[in-house]
């Protein structure tokens, strides 16, 4: 059967997706980090000196009394890897910068909360934690300020590899978590050749918003690489 013009842009789109994206491999060394589960009697003490202080961890330190400024440099095991997957994800604008910066907030205010670091987590801790709805999420935290919160949160527990049963937390945009984890140029190379395979079957454009778009990205989740 003779391709049509179509079918060979697709192909060749697919084919220059391939070269001009580079491989990507897991941001973070997770061997490199103090792991334990237990929190140490400094970090619990730190923990309920701070409160919900804790949440304002990229600008609070700055402005600390000298007790504060002690019970931070405590949480400094803690906030290390959270910084690290924080930095490590793709937040293009302003806004999803702050929004990530919130979400580790949360994710050290609860440390506090469970009484164990977020390394001993259980699954069902992290679902009550990132919650199974964005509804939920924002009841919870009200200063998340909706969905971008949320997915970074997300975001940060998959890339430390503290959880990754995302199916248990409802719904949530696969397509737009696939991107901060793994960076849109990365997810947009894997949609280009899923594209060029759908037309040659004669389907229609795998475009961000379809169907496809959202299995891919479950998929490249799912597999842990795009």
């Amino acid at each position: 059967m003779i391709a049509t013009a179509a079918t060979n842009e697709h192909a060749a789109s697919s084919r220059v997706a391939e070269m001009v994206t580079p491989s990507w491999a897991w941001p973070l060394d997770l061997g490199r980090y103090d792991r334990s589960f237990a929190l140490t009697a400094a970090e619990r003490a730190a923990l309920q000196v701070l409160g919900d202080e804790a949440r304002g961890w990229w600008f609070r330190p700055a402005r600390a009394t000298v007790e504060r400024r002690a019970a931070w440099t405590a949480l400094g095991r803690l906030l290390q890897p959270l910084r690290a997957a924080r930095d490590a994800l793709e937040l293009p604008q302003r806004g999803q910068q702050i929004d990530a910066n919130i979400a580790v907030g949360i994710m050290l205010r609860a440390c506090g909360r469970e009484g164990l670091s977020f390394w001993g987590w259980s699954s069902a801790t992290w679902v009550r934690v990132l919650g199974t709805s964005n509804r939920a999420f924002v009841a919870a935290y009200p200063s998340s300020r909706g969905g971008s919160v949320r997915h970074c949160a997300i975001a940060l527990a998959y890339l430390l590899r503290c959880f990754d049963a995302l199916d248990d937390l409802g719904r949530y945009r696969r397509f737009v978590l696939a991107g901060k984890v793994f960076g849109q140029t990365q997810v947009a190379a894997s949609l280009a050749r899923l594209d060029g395979v759908l037309a040659g079957w004669g389907y229609a454009s795998a475009d961000t918003g379809s169907a496809f778009a959202r299995i891919l990205s479950w998929a490249l989740l799912a597999q842990g690489s795009p």
